[in-house]
């Protein structure tokens, strides 16, 4: 709550919120450039909220390719009256990491014969 709480404090109606709104929605048509500087722009904040979570790097670098296919995906649904573009962005990246840590503990769990902590 404390990363996506930092997060929105930073970006609502900063000078990064328009340019970040007009990138979603290019990326939401299909604009490989927009979405390009969008990872440019984003990537490193979204990296610390998935860090917090999966401190590991090489499962915090995967978790952030599959954020941002995900925000690929995603990007038409965004809704700038909903959510500020980098709340909308710190969701999808720390449900992921999120997401990857269950994978991935449930994976050691039975491979290694230690719980949760065994794999972070």
């Amino acid at each position: 709550m404390v990363i996506l709480a930092a997060i929105t404090a930073f970006s609502q109606r900063g000078p990064l919120h328009s340019e970040l709104i007009d990138m979603l929605r290019r990326t939401g048509e299909g604009d490989r450039g927009a979405f390009s500087r969008l990872y440019d722009t984003t990537s490193s904040r979204l990296f610390a909220v998935i860090r917090r979570i999966l401190p590991r790097n090489e499962l915090a670098e995967d978790a952030l390719q599959e954020t941002y296919l995900r925000i690929w995906q995603r990007a038409a649904t965004y809704d700038a009256r909903v959510a500020s573009p980098m709340a909308w962005l710190a969701t999808i990246a720390r449900n992921q990491a999120i997401d990857s840590r269950r994978r991935f503990a449930g994976g050691s769990a039975a491979t290694t014969g230690g719980g949760a902590d065994a794999v972070f």
